[in-house]
């Protein structure tokens, strides 16, 4: 009678020398491993994004972005909104369709930055802004960059959905993210003046294309008509 409890003690002792300290160390592993996911992302997307902003898009910035914040911060799903005309476009996604991102920007009030300020209630993260209510995107990151005159604007968002677990983001999370914001919002910043003045060029370059071949149908028509007055009038039969 006496080996039915001297078995389950043997175990809860076994238990107590072999694998608790074994879940102990994977998880210590696990802990290891995430945070040096997060240092490898601070230390290098600012990199990656300042050398991409000279070629890339801004669709290409933020695919880059959302490919490697999602998987790092263990979101669901991420997603990269930039401003235009009065709303909000979306320009780079992972693990969500653009379409959803859409509808949500519009709804979500994004473009209204004071109101947004004003429900933040951590000082020290000033471009991070928690709603765990919002089940698509609890956090949202502000990408911010100076402009001319010392005007600071949001040339974005960076958009994080929920944990597959349910658990929340953590300090060490949010503090990534807000350290990359910067770069992020500065490489946006940089690729939409480029393409803008691009753009202009192209503009440029096509109206001068038209006004040349305008010049030169101008020029041929202008030529056919010496030529016809130049043609000896031959005398009419009577």
């Amino acid at each position: 009678g006496t080996s039915g409890p001297l078995a389950i003690g043997l175990a809860t002792v076994a238990a107590a020398v072999f694998f608790i300290p074994l879940q102990n160390r994977l998880g210590d592993w696990a802990d290891r491993r995430f945070l040096r996911d997060l240092l490898d992302l601070k230390a290098h997307l600012p990199d990656l994004v300042n050398h991409l902003r000279e070629t890339e898009s801004v669709e290409g910035i933020a695919e880059a972005v959302t490919d490697r914040v999602g998987p790092v911060v263990h979101a669901t799903h991420a997603a990269l909104v930039v401003p235009e005309d009065e709303g909000w476009r979306t320009v780079g996604t992972e693990g969500v369709d653009a379409a959803s991102v859409d509808v949500w920007a519009e709804a979500a009030g994004l473009s209204d930055p004071p109101a947004m300020a004003a429900r933040r209630r951590q000082p020290w993260r000033e471009v991070v802004w928690r709603d765990a209510s919002d089940r698509q995107f609890p956090v949202r990151v502000a990408l911010r960059a100076e402009r001319g005159g010392g005007e600071v604007a949001t040339e974005g968002w960076l958009l994080l959905g929920p944990r597959p677990d349910g658990s929340g983001y953590g300090p060490d999370d949010l503090e990534a993210v807000a350290e990359i914001a910067g770069p992020v919002g500065r490489a946006l910043r940089v690729v939409r003046v480029r393409e803008a003045r691009e753009a202009d060029r192209t503009e440029r370059e096509d109206a001068l294309a038209d006004c040349l071949h305008q010049l030169r149908e101008d020029l041929a028509h202008g030529l056919q008509e010496i030529r016809d007055d130049l043609q000896p009038t031959r005398p009419s039969r009577t």
